[in-house]
């Protein structure tokens, strides 16, 4: 009821509003296991609300003989809800039906859909438009353009130094403003520093972990970044009672040690109310910007487009610097770090009481006492601060100097077209330095390449020309899986946590190649994991962990293709199971829009799958009937789906999820889910997973075969 008063006034209370994760994984051709928006037809054509004499009672669903005040209503439609109103002084019932649409009112609608994939839904607009400017201005009209821009600014600088020595308070906002940056209260936080508490705007017993923390602790006092140490009694005095100690801790990364600052223990972060969403670009959305940027020159090889996530687009005509590259165009990327992010930020003064640090020193087993100066790292508001500060610079450099990039924390991803790599890192290198942050240099600070290593994959420029992005692992990634599973192997125990971390290594692993087969292992990891004695499943949980990371080192990596508009190949399924399952059919129909292909087939479950399927004593087998013609779609029609954009439409939920994750809990559907996968590798497809309702289901019919082979045709 709440539903139907909003829904009037402009307020949709039916649609999930898609997240900014699963947007960003939309454009780098992955479907997102929750959140994911919906695409395709409607589940119902219309709706249609009646009023009823009270006694009368509602069907859930229209029949043939429907009573009087019903027969205006198609058979089939579905009672959406009922409650009763006051009509003219009497009580009548309000019923609303959906009408669902005929199965060829469904496939009409679903030839005019564009692939998900092919949507440009998370594309930064300010990453869109420095594109455009650079495929129409070419590589010396961008140069100079970013010179000159740069020298304004150092310009601009020189004139400010005096003001910023005297305080560093008045940091003039005009560079945030030109940049069209939307954040009213940065400039004054970067100045007075960033709150720790309120609404926003013990240490290691390891003695090793102590003493790489203390050692840390005292430099980062050299460095200004702390004060201290200090007693207990010093600090308590200083604060006259008033102050909160949080632990300071180490974490193992690899080879070094990272301090960590629990402002959690005694809820210095629960008093934090957030205001703002931290967005944040991942791989994801690395790969999305690059694969959008080598599609976007036209088939004229003249001109170019590139669309917007609003609908509109940019286009004009194609620099000479960039004509003859086959319609495609090579690309160069790289990793650009600040070095020690959050130090680079003040906390605010008031909030000193709330930011003292306790670390214990090892030499004297005695805990000392640190006033954090910068953003303690392990502060809510911290990661807040910091990245509505990343952000900015993010947009800066993509609006004033057509630097395209990407900001995942302190780790920037700059793109850039064949011609303009020493421009764009030169830029941003001096841009960086104008505004006084300081990057990570070193090792950490490499040249533009068309392979390079980024959030901890391995992202691919290579075959760019060719219209194709790889991402896959970093080199050391599988070696290192595999001696850890050898350690596993070898203890005649079963440690949790090492199978744990085996696990989650293992599923950011599967993320970045082609096929999830690896996933499904993991799941089952999973699962012995929750068991109630794991130790009794440790050979079937090393079987497990074994093929799961033979079938990753066999996968490749994830081949994303550039952004087009060919029509996509839709495929319909459907399965039945009567009586038990003494009758369980399936079958599916293919429509090929781009070469006028129609094919479909039907048949009969074989009575061996059937019995497996029964195998946990289950009567109800639509869920499996459902599942298997995906795989044998795959499998049937590969050579028309190898390397195509397909949409899958099904009107069983519970396998539609399954197929979406790659995951059931039904022990008895895995093989057919390794089976799509194994498919989806071989040809190289790339699935979205969509609704239909059964009554529009066209599928019906192929999995009905008898029915269907004594219907005229």
């Amino acid at each position: 009821d709440v539903c139907d008063i909003m829904s009037p006034r402009g307020w949709d209370m039916h649609e999930t509003v898609p997240s900014h994760t699963a947007l960003a994984a939309q454009a780098a051709q992955r479907q997102a296991r929750r959140d994911a928006p919906h695409h395709g037809p409607s589940e119902y054509l219309s709706r249609v609300t009646v009023l009823l004499p009270r006694e009368l009672p509602v069907p859930a669903v229209i029949p043939e003989d429907a009573p009087e005040p019903l027969r205006g209503i198609p058979v089939g439609s579905k009672m959406l809800q009922c409650h009763e109103v006051q009509k003219g002084g009497s009580i009548v019932k309000e019923a609303t039906f959906g009408i669902f649409r005929t199965p060829d009112a469904f496939v009409k609608e679903a030839l005019k859909m564009t692939h998900p994939f092919e949507l440009p839904t998370e594309l930064d607009s300010s990453n869109v438009q420095a594109m455009a400017n650079i495929l129409s201005s070419g590589v010396q009209g961008t140069c100079k353009f970013r010179e000159g821009v740069l020298r304004h600014y150092e310009q601009r600088a020189a004139c400010l130094e005096q003001a910023e020595q005297e305080l560093k308070s008045k940091m003039h906002p005009e560079a945030l403003k030109d940049a069209g940056v939307n954040d009213q209260h940065l400039v004054d936080d970067l100045t007075h520093g960033f709150r720790i508490t309120g609404e926003l705007r013990r240490a290691s017993k390891d003695p090793e972990v102590a003493r790489a923390v203390w050692r840390e602790t005292l430099e980062q006092k050299e460095k200004n970044w702390l004060r201290g140490p200090f007693t207990f009694d010093e600090i308590d005095q200083k604060y006259e009672g008033t102050w909160i100690a949080s632990k300071r801790f180490g974490v193992v990364q690899g080879e070094k040690t990272r301090a960590v600052d629990d402002l959690s223990e005694f809820l210095i972060n629960a008093s934090v109310t957030e205001t703002d969403k931290v967005i944040l670009d991942a791989v994801d959305s690395i790969v999305a910007t690059a694969r959008f940027l080598v599609g976007s020159p036209c088939e004229d090889g003249e001109s170019f487009r590139l669309p917007c996530s609003d609908g509109s687009s940019f286009s004009g005509f194609l620099h000479e610097d960039f004509r003859g590259q086959g319609g495609s165009l090579q690309l160069y990327g790289r990793a650009l770090d600040l070095k020690a992010a959050y130090k680079q930020l003040a906390r605010h003064p008031e909030d000193a009481w709330a930011t003292v640090l306790a670390v214990l020193c090892p030499e004297d087993d005695r805990v000392y006492f640190f006033e954090a100066v910068a953003l303690p790292f392990g502060g809510v508001s911290a990661v807040t601060g910091f990245n509505r500060a990343a952000r900015s610079l993010k947009l800066a450099m993509s609006r004033l100097l057509w630097i395209i990039n990407t900001s995942y924390y302190d780790d920037f991803c700059q793109i850039e077209v064949s011609g303009l790599e020493t421009s764009a890192a030169q830029a941003a290198e001096r841009f960086m330095a104008l505004l006084g942050w300081e990057i990570a240099r070193g090792d950490k600070l490499k040249p533009f390449s068309p392979s390079f290593n980024i959030l901890g994959v391995t992202v691919s420029f290579e075959r760019s020309l060719q219209g194709v992005i790889e991402v896959s692992n970093k080199q050391e990634r599988l070696p290192d899986l595999w001696k850890l599973l050898l350690e596993m192997e070898s203890d005649p125990g079963l440690r949790l946590d090492t199978l744990a971390s085996f696990k989650g290594r293992m599923l950011f692993a599967t993320s970045h190649v082609f096929g999830r087969c690896a996933r499904i292992c993991t799941q089952l990891i999973g699962q012995a994991l929750k068991a109630a004695r794991p130790e009794e499943a440790r050979d079937h949980v090393l079987k497990a962990a074994r093929l799961a990371l033979a079938v990753l080192s066999e996968a490749g990596p994830r081949e994303v293709l550039r952004w087009g508009e060919a029509p996509p190949v839709l495929v319909f399924t459907d399965g039945a199971c009567e009586k038990d399952g003494a009758l369980t059919t399936h079958g599916a129909v293919l429509l090929d829009p781009a070469t006028g292909v129609q094919e479909f087939f039907g048949e009969r479950v074989p009575d061996f799958l059937v019995q497996r399927w029964r195998g946990q004593g289950l009567k109800q087998l639509v869920f499996f009937a459902e599942m298997l013609p995906v795989a044998v779609a795959k499998a049937t029609w590969q050579h028309i789906l190898r390397n195509r954009l397909c949409i899958f439409f099904l009107d069983n939920e519970a396998a539609r999820a399954c197929l979406i994750r790659s995951f059931t809990p039904v022990a008895n559907a895995t093989s057919i889910l390794m089976d799509v996968a194994k498919q989806d590798v071989a040809s190289h497809s790339l699935n979205w997973y969509s609704r239909v309702p059964s009554k529009s289901n066209i599928a019906d019919d192929a999995s009905w075969y008898l029915a269907f082979f004594s219907k005229p045709q």
